[in-house]
């Protein structure tokens, strides 16, 4: 039962180490802007297609514009002067079928609060 369980161990730190350098760190460049589409990442998530029923349609964000505030303040969270202002983008995700080559695009919306406090 000991043995097992220092192999249980070992295979459990070999499998974090591995994702350790597999995936990004958190927040690595976590502001990067894709307005080129080709730095867009793929979605991964397909649904059949409704037009031919025989492909699945894929995603991908095609535009996301700079992040820009709204000019809705609010008092910051973290700082005891200055506001956090209320930011927003644009984005275009794209869906096609490779199989029939349907096509469509979406508009979306994303917000954030960033802090724009002083001590």
């Amino acid at each position: 039962m000991r043995n097992f369980k220092k192999k249980a161990l070992c295979l459990l730190l070999a499998a974090g180490a591995a994702a350790a350098a597999v995936l990004p760190a958190a927040g690595a460049d976590s502001q990067t802007k894709a307005t080129d589409p080709a730095a867009a990442p793929a979605v991964v998530r397909a649904v059949p297609c409704a037009a031919c029923g025989k492909g699945r349609v894929s995603s991908r964000i095609v535009f996301l514009s700079d992040w820009g505030s709204t000019g809705n303040p609010r008092p910051c969270d973290y700082f005891p002067e200055g506001e956090d202002m209320l930011e927003s983008r644009q984005g275009i995700s794209n869906y096609r079928c490779p199989a029939c080559g349907e096509s469509y695009n979406t508009y979306f919306v994303e917000y954030r609060w960033a802090c724009h406090g002083f001590k």
